[in-house]
């Protein structure tokens, strides 16, 4: 015949009243007026373990801590107001993975776009780089056609200075007064040299190393010097007109070597041909110079 199945709580409190501590007991008799709870499979558990008391007898040894009620904290749910938090927590952080998300795509847009005009940049820069490199050839070009024109006019001058026979220092000089733009009121001879020679500081620095002189004016001294002396002398003296005459170029001769060295300077500052004819028995021009170093 099966018997009756006992709870457990009324074995701990037959048991507390046999002959278990006051204390036991008291636990025994808490846990006691719990309601009975079916094992969740079915089964008993297995009982618990004999402790020896005070009179020798195995008894069985229940904790307290086993029947001890669930905290309210660990099994009670989430209240509503935690919920409405955590929701409003979950869409904040929402919006502001959508944010970055924006700002990303915004950023990567502005970063194709500064490609695309990096590209553009570059292709218009080539085709700068080609203009400019075709600009150079083409000033290339018209710088050699200058040059030939300058040469060109310059033959040309010299041509015409022959054909109306003078080119010769004199000539020349009288040339480079009446077409260099020297202005209209210098009309002495001394005042357009020494403006000359201020607007060419090659030109003075070597006429000064030639004539032995310092400043535009002492400069300017001695051209005058030189055409004095081409008017009183070069007409009387025969000796090379017909050589100089048949010459393409100016011929410095009947100077002395200060004079001569001057008109040199002349000559190259203003791009003429120039050949200097010092004959072996030539003894005035020495005299001369020796005279003007005198002075």
């Amino acid at each position: 015949m099966l018997r009756p199945v006992t709870s457990a709580p009324v074995m701990l409190a037959r048991v507390c009243r046999s002959n278990m501590s006051s204390s036991s007991c008291c636990c025994a008799n808490a846990c006691a007026s719990w309601p009975a709870r079916r094992q969740s499979h079915g089964r008993l558990r297995p009982p618990a373990p004999l402790v020896a008391s005070k009179r020798g007898k195995a008894q069985p040894h229940v904790s307290c801590s086993a029947f001890e009620p669930p905290s309210s904290s660990s099994a009670a749910p989430p209240s509503q107001d935690n919920m409405v938090s955590l929701y409003k927590q979950l869409a904040t952080s929402e919006r502001r993975v959508a944010e970055a998300e924006r700002k990303a795509m915004a950023r990567t847009e502005e970063v194709v776009t500064t490609e695309r005009e990096l590209v553009a940049a570059e292709r218009e820069l080539v085709a700068a780089q080609r203009e400019l490199v075709m600009a150079e050839r083409e000033l290339g070009c018209v710088r050699v056609q200058a040059l030939k024109l300058e040469q060109l006019a310059k033959d040309r001058g010299v041509e015409l200075l022959y054909l109306r026979g003078i080119l010769n220092m004199r000539g020349v000089l009288e040339t480079i007064e009446a077409e260099s733009g020297v202005p209209l009121e210098k009309t002495k001879r001394m005042d357009k040299w020494v403006w000359l020679f201020e607007g060419n500081a090659q030109l003075l620095k070597c006429v000064e190393a030639a004539a032995r002189v310092k400043g535009a004016r002492r400069a300017a001294e001695a051209v005058v010097k030189l055409y004095e002396h081409l008017s009183s002398h070069v007409h009387g003296s025969h000796r090379v007109d017909d050589y100089a005459k048949s010459r393409r170029k100016v011929v410095i001769y009947h100077v002395s070597p200060m004079h001569s060295r001057t008109m040199e300077c002349i000559c190259q500052a203003y791009s003429y041909p120039y050949e200097v004819y010092t004959p072996a028995n030539d003894q005035e021009g020495k005299e001369e110079e020796e005279e003007t170093e005198n002075v």
